[in-house]
Order: structure tokens, then C-alpha cells, then sequence
């Protein structure tokens, strides 16, 4: 089962504390979701191929495609994070 929760917070702070509010804001909601058994998903890929029919290929070959499938998981990350980056107004993908 997936499920996705945004959690919005607003609140008003005097210049330059807002930084430290936030923080603690985060650890506050991050704390009352642990003590629900709720946890943050961790970024992880699994890259898994399926067994080869062929039997032919040598481990050499078969190493090479796990390695061109991590490859390919990567950039794949890379393009989401960039859009995820454009998408929050900063286009060099800069947090």
C-alpha cells in the first residue's frame, strides 16, 4: 500500500528567526509521526532484473547490465530532482 502526505505549515516570524521555527516545526512533526509508527520513506532504488533465459551470458555480461540498470535508476533520479528543483523556482537545481 502507497500513500502521499503534504503537510503545510504557515506561521509568522520576525526576520531572520524563520529558519529556526522551521526547523523546529519539522522536528516537531517528524516526532509526532514516529510516535504514530508513521516514517518518512527513504530513497532508495532496487534495481531488479529478471532471471536471464539465456544461458550463454557470462557474468561479466550480466554484471555489465545490472550496472547500466543502476546507471539508467540514477539519471532517472537526476531529471526528478532537476524538475522538482525548476518546479520550486530554482532552475540550476540548487537547494
Amino acid at each position: 500500500m502507497r500513500s502521499v502526505m503534504t503537510i503545510r505549515v504557515k506561521f509568522k516570524a520576525q526576520p531572520g528567526t524563520h529558519f529556526v521555527i522551521r526547523r523546529e516545526a519539522y522536528r516537531r512533526i517528524t516526532e509526532a509521526l514516529n510516535a504514530q509508527g508513521i516514517y518518512y520513506a527513504h530513497r532508495k532504488v532496487i534495481v531488479e532484473l529478471p532471471e536471464t533465459k539465456n544461458e550463454t551470458q557470462t557474468p561479466e555480461e550480466t554484471q555489465k547490465d545490472v550496472l547500466l540498470a543502476g546507471a539508467a535508476a540514477q539519471a532517472q533520479l537526476g531529471k526528478e530532482e532537476k524538475k522538482k528543483a525548476a518546479a520550486q523556482g530554482n532552475p540550476a537545481g540548487m537547494s
